[in-house]
């Protein structure tokens, strides 16, 4: 589906009413297209931008998701882009030296993201295994493994679990987190007055002077 854009120069836009065909090569999980349609037109907006607008319609053929039969997936693809930005983006759709668009590809780009990655018209589906069943969160699970008995049991008080240390922590490793936690001993000085030992940057106790002055009334011990 290769438009001539060169026609543009002759007319105020393209129209475009086409059917699409199935290409096995661009998306495998599409299996055929039916009444597959694309109408719409291109055209220079206002702004001399090349706009293409068209709406793709059509039924897939897709496998389902559970049956792996063959089933009909209903889509409807609207575009309205620049050309420029679709050449830019995929440059392979357009040949610069003829001016022509592959549209189809153009299509086929936006199909691929119609493709549902889950589709079923199975309805209740048994879905079950060897060993495995699905169940939903209403129905309720009449009997118990009872090789899960026990954790059963465990996880209705389980609040009553608690950590359990391997083995008892000795005297010496618990004294040792302990190390840090000790009264240092302050910074002593003497009074420059009596000698006496003091904290430093505080008056004597003894004599009463702070820097040479006489700064406290000191009672004598009777």
């Amino acid at each position: 589906m290769i438009i001539k854009l060169d026609e543009l120069n002759i007319k105020d836009e393209i129209e475009i009413d086409e059917e699409v065909f199935k290409d096995s090569e661009l998306d495998k999980r599409i299996i055929d297209l039916k009444n597959s349609r694309v109408i719409g037109k291109i055209y220079y907006d206002t702004a001399d931008d090349m706009i293409l607008e068209c709406t793709f319609t059509g039924t897939m053929i897709i496998n389902d998701s559970i049956s792996l039969k063959e089933v009909p997936y209903d889509f409807e693809i609207d575009l309205n882009e620049k050309v420029e930005e679709i050449v830019e983006n995929s440059q392979d759709v357009y040949e610069k030296t003829k001016n022509t668009l592959d549209l189809k590809r153009i299509l086929w780009q936006n199909i691929v993201l119609e493709v549902p990655i889950s589709y079923t018209e199975v309805k209740d589906a048994e879905l079950k295994g060897r060993g495995w069943e699905l169940v939903k969160e209403d129905k309720k699970v009449k009997e118990t493994d009872p090789r899960l008995k026990k954790l059963e049991d465990l996880l209705e008080r389980r609040w009553l679990v608690m950590a359990v240390p391997a083995r008892r922590t000795s005297k010496t490793k618990k004294n040792m987190r302990r190390t840090h936690l000790k009264r240092e001993v302050g910074a002593i000085t003497t009074c420059p007055k009596c000698g006496a030992a003091i904290r430093p940057h505080r008056a004597c106790t003894k004599c009463g002077n702070y820097k040479n002055e006489k700064v406290l009334e000191v009672q004598e011990e009777n």
